[in-house]
């Protein structure tokens, strides 16, 4: 929580704050215009989510190491650059799928919007899917175990478990 707030702070930019506010608000306020680097705004806020959602799993792998003494680190280090590099790769068609629909135009269906968004996540599952599936099947396979047997049958027969 506090990495999220702190990546907020540095990348959203300066916030103002009307006169009848809380002294949160205000210590927020001048918190974010003392450490703002970049003003981008909402992005900043989706940017501090991603990189907070990152650090996450660094200090879990950091605390696993020092309460078991050893930690797989080459392994996750290489599954780790294997998600970002995916995650980098799908980010282009991604970015070109959601700059195709104008999302605060008025002529534009909340059925189009719903149906583009969520065209634009399957590609971006599928692709990320595809992208990890050479550096990562140890962990595709994993989470394909934690599916319930129903759901098997509905997978691909290259990604069905082997008996």
């Amino acid at each position: 929580m506090f990495v999220k707030i702190g990546f907020s702070l540095v990348l959203m930019g300066s916030v103002s704050f009307a006169d009848e506010t809380t002294r949160v608000a205000q210590a927020v306020a001048v918190l974010s215009h003392t450490l703002a680097v970049w003003n981008l705004g909402m992005v900043g806020l989706a940017i501090s989510t991603s990189l907070a959602a990152l650090a996450n799993p660094i200090f879990q792998a950091v605390a696993l190491s020092w309460y078991f003494h050893s930690f797989p680190w080459q392994r996750w280090i290489v599954s780790l650059l294997w998600s970002g590099l995916a995650s980098v790769m799908i980010a282009i068609p991604l970015w070109w799928m959601i700059g195709q629909i104008d999302w605060f135009g008025q002529n534009i269906s909340l059925l189009v919007r719903v149906s583009s968004l969520s065209g634009a996540a399957a590609v971006g599952f599928l692709s990320f899917v595809v992208l990890v599936w050479p550096g990562g099947k140890a962990e595709i396979r994993a989470l394909i175990g934690m599916l319930p047997e129903r759901a098997l049958g509905f997978l691909p027969q290259f990604l069905q478990p082997s008996r």
